[in-house]
């Protein structure tokens, strides 16, 4: 590295017209061709190509304006398309259009956007699924609206394309060799070891791309729903945005958990947490999480009001019991994948890097639909706590703690900021916008990954008994938000393990046990389980916290009824939080006797 040297710089000119684009076209100079790194460090050699696949086909619209292809890197996010082309041809592999890429980029999201003068009409076409702003946009170059065929064709994303007319000269229905195929799909006749294939007469006008599976269907109208699909999920048209990770719900989401300042280095252990209220997995796609800092400082200098966390949300889902924990890195291996439970999802958005939660002492998360600010937006000019602008449609959920919460749910402490925020674990406690279903505090240890709260140190306006802790990927303390779940994939629903007075976050082995019980030499069908103490009732029929407890009898597995009677308490042992009870049948298991079937019957009040 020398100062003061022209020997030391590389540059060069943009290519083609698009505002996110940073490879340099043919003229350039320093040595290598290289290329603009927003935020990233300078290149000594040309940078390799980074790795592109087709992410959207939208070929069967109900009107052609509606065409486009979506592209998506899946490395560096702002990444340059030069020596890359898009193919498009008839199953035969006759070559009927192909759009050089070659002043192309995609956008701070990763995804470029082609389609007929999209550069001015996206926004009107798709007025009800609006393309993200950070998302490049292109007219092709060369894209016709009606260029794509409607089944029997084929999209290839090439590399270095040398303008052949055909790309299966032979005609054995496999790509030639000849051809650097980077991704594609095809809809009948072509097959490639780069290229998902599909019927060629397949009912969808849309192929989304959602990690390794594909979903699509036939369009609405004009809307961006399907009225008949295919795949994991209904999923919808999404130009310009990450697709579906799950499918879409007009459900509510809300925040449930913040964990803002773990002992030690914060690292990668901040992380955000929300909730789905329909207790599943659903799509993410259209909400953005938004920071706020509300800290102006001991000096009263600081610039309170500005945005200083933006994270789009498409591409991210909740999980199966509705959760889904984000963070920088996290996946099912993260920093809390021992205690996460297996249900839950995960998530790492764009710009979620380490000590995502960076400002300890105050600020407001917004969950928010329709975000059109941009980071580091000063929305208090003045620093009065009233906001000048909220570039947003909708806040779906927000908290506020620190010396501002611009009208926000505050959950502001007099003499101590939380390290942990966290929403009540019961039903009563979905509600959006509103302090009086958290609870928080400080986090005792010094390893970040502890989660046992300071009691000197906590609040908790729930009005739920709690002891308060982190939970991450688990549900919240104080009750469980779906009985019928299976949390921990254990076997067992919740309300079972709650009877049980076992942990739903955590794979247990005990439970109801059946047996031969041998009285004076005769065997009588027995039932052995655990129960919560304090109750009242009989061991056949008992009631503790509001979950009854009823032993019932079937000859045939179909009809079943309470046993009353016919048991006999054999016992109850005392274990500690629960007892453990064991009934029989008051006849004896013959070989003459008809059939007799126990179970447990757990049922919440």
């Amino acid at each position: 590295m020398t100062a003061n040297s022209a020997g030391a710089f590389y540059g060069g000119s943009h290519a083609g017209s698009n505002s996110f684009h940073v490879g340099f076209g043919e003229h350039f100079f320093g040595g290598f061709r290289g290329q603009a790194t927003p935020g990233r460090a300078n290149l000594s050699s040309a940078a390799p190509a980074a790795p592109f696949v087709i992410n959207e086909v939208n070929f069967n619209p109900p009107t052609n304006a509606a065409e486009f292809i979506e592209l998506r890197s899946t490395g560096e996010m702002i990444a340059p398309l030069q020596g890359h082309a898009l193919v498009v041809c008839a199953a035969s592999g006759e070559v009927l259009k192909s759009y050089d890429l070659e002043g192309c980029s995609t956008g701070p999201n990763g995804l470029l956007l082609l389609g007929d003068d999209f550069e001015n009409k996206a926004s009107t076409i798709f007025a009800d699924g609006p393309v993200r702003a950070e998302t490049s946009i292109t007219n092709g170059p060369g894209f016709t609206a009606g260029d794509l065929p409607n089944q029997s064709f084929a999209v290839l994303l090439v590399r270095n394309f040398n303008g052949a007319a055909d790309v299966d000269a032979d005609s054995n229905r496999v790509i030639d060799a000849a051809h650097d195929v980077a991704d594609g799909i095809a809809l009948g006749g072509l097959s490639h070891s780069s290229v998902s294939g599909f019927p060629a007469q397949l009912a969808a006008g849309n192929l989304s791309r959602s990690t390794d599976q594909w979903y699509g269907g036939v369009i609405a109208g004009d809307g961006l729903e399907f009225t008949s699909w295919f795949g994991p999920w209904r999923g919808s048209v999404t130009p310009g945005q990450g697709n579906h990770a799950a499918a879409p719900s007009d459900g509510l989401v809300l925040l449930n958990e913040l964990n803002i300042n773990p002992p030690g280095e914060d690292g990668v252990n901040d992380y955000v947490e929300l909730i789905d209220t329909g207790i599943g997995a659903r799509s993410l796609n259209g909400l953005t999480l938004v920071a706020i800092d509300t800290y102006p400082g001991a000096d009263w200098l600081g610039n309170v009001g500005e945005i200083t966390r933006v994270w789009n949300l498409d591409s991210i889902a909740t999980g199966r019991n509705g959760l889904v924990l984000l963070g920088d890195g996290y996946g099912p291996s993260g920093p809390f994948g021992g205690v996460s439970s297996p249900l839950t999802a995960t998530g790492d958005p764009v710009g979620m890097n380490g000590d995502a939660l960076a400002n300890n002492d105050g600020f407001a998360l917004l969950l928010v639909r329709g975000f059109s600010g941009h980071l580091g937006q000063d929305l208090d000019a003045e620093n009065d706590d009233e906001l000048d602008a909220t570039p947003w449609a909708e806040v779906v959920d927000a908290i506020a703690f620190g010396a501002f919460t611009y009208g926000f749910p505050n959950l502001s402490q007099s003499s101590w900021t939380p390290d942990n925020l966290s929403r009540g674990g019961r039903f009563a406690n979905l509600v959006a916008k509103s302090s009086a279903h958290w609870y928080g505090g400080d986090i005792l240890g010094s390893n970040g990954t502890d989660v046992s709260y300071d009691p000197s140190e906590a609040f908790n306006f729930t009005g739920a008994a709690l002891a308060g802790a982190a939970t991450p990927g688990q549900l919240n303390r104080g009750g469980v938000l779906d009985d019928d779940v299976d949390n921990d994939l254990d076997g067992r629903s919740n309300l079972t393990e709650l009877a049980f007075s076992t942990n739903p976050d955590l794979p247990d082995a005990d439970g109801a046990v059946s047996a031969l019980f041998g009285v004076s030499g005769q065997p009588y069908f027995s039932l052995s389980f655990l129960r919560v103490k304090g109750g009242s009732g009989t061991a056949g029929d008992y009631t503790a916290n509001g979950i009854r407890y009823v032993v019932q009898v079937s000859d045939d597995l179909g009809a079943w009824t309470n046993a009353g009677a016919e048991l006999v308490t054999v016992g109850v042992a005392d274990e500690g939080l629960s007892e453990r009870v064991t009934v029989r049948l008051a006849t004896p298991a013959t070989p003459d006797s008809a059939k007799r079937f126990l179970r447990l019957l757990v049922t919440r009040l």
